[in-house]
């Protein structure tokens, strides 16, 4: 690509955000529902701007827009039962290089019951992406879990998962995934801060073997919540490593691909005003592959507003 790379600027944000009133409902049997809204604008810059999934990058920087809108409810239509469903849009609109504007939007349906010892339940995800405003992507995932709290302390989780992909320019890219996945949430600090431990392990049935592959994955967080200005803020960082071992040769090698990715992410979320706050963070990742294109390093770094309600 011959355009210049641009220089990292300070980002001026300015939102103009419609307030709907939060709504909480309650009846005589105990029966409660409770929503969130969020809106939220942020700029960022990415000093590589890529889209992982077709492994391309163009080895240049590019500062964004993006626009965030969120509801998440919560209903509880009977003691022990809990249901949680939500829709998310994100929308990533990029100064220099429009072909890469992503749009993404988000449903999800997760319904549980707790028993006396273990909390057992199901989840839907749907996603639908849109990139440089042309139809790029579905997904199609559905888990079952299992949970346990032991003491005060010690949360665990496991999981299994089934996912359909497709790419509507790369039908060789369409793929069917199965995995699991374990949790391990220790709680201190009365309850304000948390370590994570988790893995997943994850087997990709891609039409073409090129793009089948064998993954795991291996990831550690760090919550912590505090006060300021007399609300709650939070900071919260962590690590994750990515491997994958592919079934078919890779295009141009003689040899099936090999990936190991690591990333490390951190994100600062503080009150303003009222139900105003500001978020900054932070990702930088390095992708190894023995596939050239797959090959890079990637920051982002993002400032930005969001309205709750």
């Amino acid at each position: 690509m011959s355009k210049q790379s641009p220089t990292l600027l300070a980002v001026s944000i300015a939102s103009m955000l419609l307030c709907v009133a939060p709504y909480s409902w309650a009846n005589d049997s105990g029966n409660t529902f409770d929503f969130d809204i969020k809106l939220g604008i942020a700029g960022e810059y990415n000093s590589n701007v890529t889209v992982s999934e077709i492994d391309t990058s163009v080895d240049e920087a590019d500062m964004a827009t993006v626009l965030d809108f969120s509801i998440d409810a919560y209903w509880q239509p009977a003691e022990s039962w809990n249901l949680d469903f939500g829709y998310q849009l994100t929308d990533r609109r990029y100064r220099d290089y429009g072909e890469f504007d992503l749009m993404l939007h988000l449903l999800f349906a997760d319904v549980s019951y707790d028993f006396a010892v273990y909390t057992v339940g199901g989840n839907y995800y749907y996603a639908d992406a849109n990139l440089g405003g042309s139809s790029f992507l579905s997904l199609d995932q559905y888990s079952i879990y299992a949970a346990r709290m032991i003491g005060d302390a010690v949360y665990l989780r496991g999981a299994y998962n089934q996912a359909e992909k497709s790419l509507a320019a790369f039908p060789e890219r369409d793929a069917d995934t199965q995995g699991f996945s374990v949790d391990a949430f220790y709680f201190f600090n009365a309850g304000k801060s948390f370590l994570l431990f988790g893995g997943n392990f994850d087997d990709e049935q891609a039409r073409s073997d090129m793009f089948s592959y064998k993954g795991s994955t291996l990831r550690l967080r760090y919550s912590h919540r505090f006060t300021w200005l007399n609300q709650d803020a939070r900071f919260q960082i962590g690590y994750r490593i990515h491997e994958r071992d592919y079934r078919g040769d890779a295009l141009g090698l003689q040899q099936p691909r090999e990936d190991r990715h690591n990333v490390l992410d951190a994100r600062f979320e503080v009150p303003v005003w009222q139900r105003l706050r500001a978020i900054t963070q932070l990702e930088h990742g390095d992708y190894q592959s023995n596939l050239a294109s797959a090959d890079y390093s990637e920051t982002r770094i993002s400032l930005g507003v969001a309205l709750h309600f």
